[in-house]
């Protein structure tokens, strides 16, 4: 699909209403790379998703989703042999994991009416005794817990009663008259991993041990007494065996994870899919969308359709191509609606070969196109110093190269931007090409000369934009069969 044409229709302002309802990374990033298909099998089975997941949301709740960071990163780290996950990223895999489970739980309990959503549900797998493994060593928070493995229990056990004594003797200092001028707080705290006592500068030669910080100031030293350096070292070598047995913990589990690495980064690729699925549907109900029908003749029947860009009031229309004729060309006042037409027919018809539901009504159709062309507004090419009209004619004469049956073309002020007369033979000459080609074709024109032509032409047929004969203001609807 040409990129110009996303571009034109403002494709991106639809995945970005999109990304708002997505939960997952992965779901983000499929929206990001979403493209138009062109199996009619799959865009009606991605459509009936779309349906699914609503008739779900509607009768059965809201499944479980939460935001979902990107664990694919930590998937291939924990496939390397030897490596280690820090205890909050083994967390966050086991977020994913559990709201996996959940997700999947809640929409195989749905009813059978949901084929496709169950087969999408099916495709996500359980990890129970990695969870257990996980929810045994570390709490939510990314602590290892103590019942991660009995030597880590024990160590810290011993730490506990280490820095108990610890405490008990540098308590019986500070309490000790002998230092009560000497020491500056009466206080217990902790410097390079040291217990220390706060002693005032001066008196330092009278009270023995280390000295191993400051105050800022200079006021006061913090000094280990020399009584309890043993207890001190002993205490720090608990603390790195405390260390070195939490690593085993987590290389332990990082391999369990590792081993499953391909299986969950699967697992969180249909998630994804979901979390798309379940975007569409909010989407849809938020846009009071339907399910349109699907064709692969070139037939557009759009009833009631809105542009989903438009804020506020919108003025619905309905545009009809592909069966009576292929080519129609709307004519009728500037800011009336013309424009809009066009965009409308463009954008609706991507996203109903995206699997979204369109804003119309029920009935409306739309054929699937490999090709969809957009030469709308003013396109200038500033890098190539091309006049607008040579910008227009540039991308024209690359339509008239690539159209063909399977095209949607859409060309807003055929034949503007130069001598009238010539505009006029041009736009009749460009669409008398397309209509050979079988191309689906709306155009817009101010020319009176291509109105004769649609109405003489076999294939063409006019419209045009209304407006109020007594306001003499568009009322933005569209009379097809009228120039």
């Amino acid at each position: 699909m040409d990129e110009h044409t996303f571009s034109v229709l403002e494709f991106s302002k639809i995945k970005n209403q999109l990304k708002e309802k997505i939960s997952t990374a992965i779901g983000e990033l499929i929206v990001e790379n979403i493209t138009p298909k062109i199996n009619l099998q799959q865009i009606f089975n991605n459509q009936r998703e779309t349906t699914e997941m609503r008739e779900i949301i509607s009768y059965d709740g809201i499944p479980p989703f939460s935001r979902l960071e990107d664990i694919s990163s930590e998937l291939r780290r924990s496939a390397v042999k030897g490596s280690i996950l820090d205890a909050k990223k083994i967390i966050k895999i086991l977020k994913v994991l559990k709201i996996s489970r959940l997700i999947k739980k809640f929409l195989l309990k749905t009813k059978e009416k949901y084929p496709l959503i169950r087969e999408r549900a099916e495709k996500i797998r359980t990890f129970s005794e990695l969870e257990k493994e996980i929810t045994q060593c570390i709490d939510e928070d990314g602590v290892v817990l103590d019942r991660a493995s009995p030597e880590l229990r024990k160590i810290r056990r011993d730490i506990m009663k280490k820095e108990q004594t610890l405490k008990n003797k540098l308590e019986t200092i500070i309490r000790s008259s002998r230092f009560a001028a000497i020491i500056q707080e009466p206080l217990i705290t902790v410097r390079q991993n040291r217990y220390v006592i706060p002693v005032k500068q001066e008196k330092k030669v009278k009270f023995p041990g280390i000295v191993h910080d400051k105050s800022d100031s200079g006021a006061t030293l913090f000094i280990e007494p020399f009584v309890v350096v043993e207890l001190n070292n002993l205490l720090r070598q608990l603390i790195k065996d405390e260390e070195q047995e939490i690593l085993k913990i987590l290389k332990k589990i990082t391999s369990l994870i590792g081993e499953r690495a391909q299986e969950i980064n699967d697992s969180v690729l249909s998630l994804g899919e979901i979390d798309f699925i379940y975007a569409r549907a909010v989407l849809a109900n938020k846009m009071k969308a339907v399910e349109p029908k699907l064709n692969q003749n070139g037939f557009i029947n759009l009833i009631q359709a809105r542009h989903p860009l438009l804020q506020g009031p919108v003025v619905p229309i309905n545009i009809n191509l592909g069966r009576v004729f292929n080519i129609l060309v709307i004519t009728g006042p500037n800011t009336g609606g013309k424009t809009v037409t066009l965009k409308t027919a463009g954008i609706l018809t991507l996203m109903a070969q995206c699997g979204l539901h369109i804003p119309a009504v029920e009935g409306s159709e739309v054929s699937v196109f490999k090709k969809i062309f957009c030469d709308i507004g003013d396109e200038q090419s500033i890098e190539q110093n091309l006049s607008t009209f040579s910008s227009h004619m540039k991308y024209i004469v690359q339509i008239l190269r690539e159209a063909d049956y399977d095209s949607l073309v859409l060309l807003d002020e055929l034949g503007a931007g130069t001598d009238p007369t010539e505009g006029a033979a041009l736009g009749m000459a460009v669409l008398d090409f397309l209509g050979k080609e079988k191309s689906r074709v709306i155009a817009t024109t101010h020319h009176d000369s291509l109105k004769t032509y649609a109405y003489l032409t076999k294939g063409v047929c006019n419209a045009r934009v209304e407006f109020d004969e007594e306001t003499l203001k568009p009322t933005f609807e569209i009379s097809i069969g009228l120039p």
